[in-house]
This record gives structure tokens, C-alpha cells and sequence, in this order.
């Protein structure tokens, strides 16, 4: 895949991880880190319009400012 459809890629997966961080769907620290997008459909409207399978796995982030404050409390 060209570094433009990576790109897209990327971005979109940073936008989900906030949207689920700010909806609360997932736990802290917990995010999906992008690999690489696998499948792209391209559909020409009036502008671009893309489809993606993107691949990520799941990492959790230690460290961070709410994991700090709940080792604190045990």
C-alpha cells in the first residue's frame, strides 16, 4: 500500500482510540496501536471515499497519570 493510504491508516486509528477514551469503552492506559492497513477500497464520489481493514494490536499503556493514582489507593 502507497504511504498516503498508511497514513489514512494511522489517523484513523488515533481517532478511534480517542473516541473510545473519551467514551469510556475502554480501560485505562488500554489502546489498539495500528500495523498497517491490509485491505483499501478506493470509491471516487465527490471527493474520495475510502474503505480500510486495518491490522493493530492491543497495548495498554503503563504509567499513566489514572494507573499511578490507582496504585496509590490499593
Amino acid at each position: 500500500m502507497n504511504k498516503e493510504v498508511q497514513e489514512l491508516g494511522t489517523f484513523s486509528m488515533e481517532q478511534d482510540n480517542q473516541s473510545q477514551r473519551k467514551s469510556h469503552q475502554s480501560n485505562v492506559g488500554e489502546e489498539i496501536q495500528f500495523l498497517e492497513v491490509v485491505k483499501e477500497q478506493r470509491q471516487m464520489v465527490s471527493g474520495i471515499k475510502y474503505y480500510l481493514k486495518v491490522s493493530g494490536v492491543n497495548v495498554v499503556k503503563l504509567g499513566t497519570e489514572k494507573e499511578k493514582g490507582r496504585d496509590k489507593e490499593r
